[in-house]
């Protein structure tokens, strides 16, 4: 269900890794390797998604994305 939606992942300073999906506030996450923070970011769009459903919400449209890197 997650593969809908695009994914933007980067690592910090302090080479932990963060994702986020832009298309839906609030499904982040911050763990200390890549493989976590997706398996994590899947945890938490799983429950945004079952609240959604419980409030019989569709969950928002994909976004899209320009990443402008220096």
């Amino acid at each position: 269900m997650i593969g809908n939606y695009k994914i933007v992942l980067y690592q910090q300073k302090d080479n932990s890794w963060g994702a986020y999906i832009p298309a839906i506030p609030g499904c982040h996450a911050i763990m200390p390797t890549r493989d976590e923070v997706l398996k994590e970011l899947e945890c938490v769009f799983s429950m945004i998604a079952e609240e959604y459903a419980e409030k019989h919400l569709e969950l928002p449209e994909d976004v899209e994305l320009s990443i402008h890197a220096r």
